[in-house]
C-alpha cells in the first residue's frame, strides 16, 4: 500500500521547530543510507503548532547499525532492542521499524508473544501503531509527511480515531483506552464512536495492566496540561472507577454540588497552570487530585485525631491503585504539612528551620502553592515560607538505613 505524500509545500512543519540534536540524529541517519524519519506526538504537534515533549525517530537501521553511526549511543530492552543516543542529559530515542502490534503489555500476557516483535518496514510500522495521529512520518530526505493510516485527514477534522478496530487493538494494550481519552482532553479532539464503544465494552481489561503502568498513565493524565477534562473523560466514560473507585465516588458527590465542583475543577486548573513542571511529583499531584475530597471528610469527623484519620481515609481512597508505598507515605505527609503551613510560628518560637528542612517541605510548599493559587487563600503564609526558604540550607538527603554485614564463618571466637 502506497501512502499519502505531503510535500513540503502542503504542511507547516520547519526544520526551525525540530529539536536540533533530533535534526542531527536523522540528519546523519539519512547520510549514511538509512531511512530516517521523524515519528509519533512529534509530528502530529508540530503539525498543529504545538511544541512537542518528545522527538522520536525512527528508521530501518537496526540497532546495532544505529550504534555504529553514533558514538554517543546506548541500545536497550530485551521485549524490543532500542537505540538511546545521548546529548549530554537529553536522549533522543531511535527505533527500527516494527511489524507486527505489540503484544500484550498487560500481566497474563504469554511470553511467547515476545517473539511477535520484529523488524519491518514503514507501512508495517504505522499500522501497530495505536491512534490515526500518532502514525505519521517525516522524511528528513524530502521534508515530506508520509501518512499510510488517515491521520493528517483525522488531525483537519480534530478527531481521535483508532488504528484498525479498538475492539480489537486495546485488548492487545489496554491503557491505550486511557490514553485516548487524555489525548481528546489535551487537544481538545472529538473521540471516534467506535472507541467510545469499545470502551465501555473493554475497560475492565485494565485490570489486566500491571499496577506501574495504570500509576504512569494516571500520573500522565495528571500532568498534561489538561487535567480537568481528562479526569473528568475518566470519570464520565467508567475508567476512574477501576483505577481509583473511591475518588470516582467522591466525584459523584463533587458534581451534585455546582460549588464544589467549581472549586475541584479550580485545583485541577492550578495544578495545570503551575509553571515549574519539575516540582510536581507524583505525591503532590496526587494530593491535588484528593485535595477536596479529603477537606471534606475531614471537616465532617469532628475532633479525630487528624494524623489517623488522614490515614485512614487514604487507606480507603487508594485501594483501587497500588501506590508505591513511599508515595503514599510522601503524600500522608504533605497533607498533614498544610495545617503547619497556614500556621505561622510566634514571635518567640524562633526561625521555622528544622520544619524548612523535612525531606517532605518542598512537596508540601508546592502543594501549598497550588492551593493559593486555587483558592486565593493563604497568601500571607507563602511569602513568610518563601523569605524562610530562602534563608536555610537545604537539608541533607535521605539516606537507606546501612545494613549489617554478617561475618563469614559465624561469629568469631573470643580472645583469652
Amino acid at each position: 500500500m502506497q501512502p499519502m505524500v505531503y510535500s513540503r509545500e502542503q504542511h507547516d512543519i520547519s526544520r526551525k521547530h525540530i529539536d536540533p540534536d533530533a535534526l542531527s540524529v536523522l540528519q546523519r541517519l539519512s547520510r549514511s543510507g538509512y531511512q530516517a524519519y521523524l515519528v509519533g506526538g512529534g509530528v502530529r504537534d508540530l503539525l498543529l503548532g504545538l511544541q512537542p515533549k518528545d522527538f522520536d525517530v525512527v528508521t530501518d537501521a537496526h540497532p546495532m547499525e544505529i550504534k555504529k553511526v553514533f558514538r554517543n549511543c546506548r541500545i536497550i530492552g530485551r521485549r524490543f532492542r532500542l537505540a538511546h543516543v545521548f546529548f549530554g542529559p537529553k536522549i533522543i530515542e531511535v527505533s527500527t521499524f516494527r511489524s507486527k502490534a505489540e503484544p500484550s503489555l498487560a500481566q497474563g500476557a504469554p511470553a511467547a508473544a515476545s517473539h511477535e516483535n520484529t523488524f519491518g518496514t514503514a507501512e508495517q510500522d504505522a499500522w501497530r501503531r495505536d491512534f490515526t495521529i500518532n502514525a505519521l512520518f517525516y522524511n528528513i530526505a524530502d521534508f515530506s509527511i508520509l501518512d499510510y493510516v488517515g491521520g493528517v485527514k483525522d488531525l483537519r477534522a480534530r478527531r481521535v480515531a483508532s488504528i484498525g478496530d479498538p475492539e480489537e487493538r486495546f485488548p492487545e494494550d489496554p491503557v491505550r483506552m486511557i490514553r485516548a481519552l487524555r489525548m481528546a482532553a489535551r487537544l481538545e479532539f472529538q473521540i471516534d464512536p467506535a472507541i467510545i464503544a469499545a470502551i465501555q465494552h473493554r475497560g475492565p481489561e485494565l485490570s489486566r495492566c500491571a499496577p506501574a503502568r495504570l500509576f504512569e498513565e494516571l500520573g500522565k493524565s495528571a500532568l498534561c496540561k489538561a487535567s480537568a477534562a481528562a479526569i473528568r473523560s475518566l470519570h464520565q466514560h467508567r475508567l476512574l472507577a477501576l483505577l481509583l473507585p473511591e475518588l470516582d465516588r467522591s466525584m459523584f458527590q463533587i458534581e451534585s454540588s455546582v460549588e464544589a465542583a467549581s472549586r475541584y475543577w479550580t485545583y485541577l486548573t492550578a495544578l495545570d497552570e503551575y509553571p515549574a513542571r519539575e516540582r510536581l511529583t507524583p505525591p503532590v499531584w496526587m494530593a491535588v487530585l484528593f485535595a477536596l475530597p479529603l477537606e471534606r471528610a475531614l471537616q465532617s469527623a469532628g475532633r479525630q485525631n487528624p494524623a489517623e484519620l488522614l490515614q485512614s481515609l487514604l487507606d480507603q481512597s487508594l485501594i483501587g491503585l497500588p501506590i508505591p508505598r513511599r508515595v503514599r507515605d510522601r503524600l500522608h505527609q504533605i497533607l498533614l504539612a498544610q495545617g503547619r503551613l497556614l500556621r505561622l510560628p510566634g514571635s518567640g518560637r524562633g526561625a521555622p528551620v528544622h520544619f524548612i528542612q523535612k525531606p517532605y517541605f518542598e512537596d508540601a510548599l508546592t502543594f501549598f502553592e497550588i492551593r493559593a493559587a486555587a483558592t486565593g487563600g493563604g497568601l500571607d503564609q507563602l511569602e513568610f515560607w518563601h523569605h524562610w526558604r530562602e534563608r536555610v540550607p537545604p537539608a541533607r538527603p535521605e539516606r537507606a538505613p546501612k545494613r549489617r554485614r554478617r561475618r563469614r564463618g559465624g561469629d568469631r571466637p573470643a580472645q583469652s
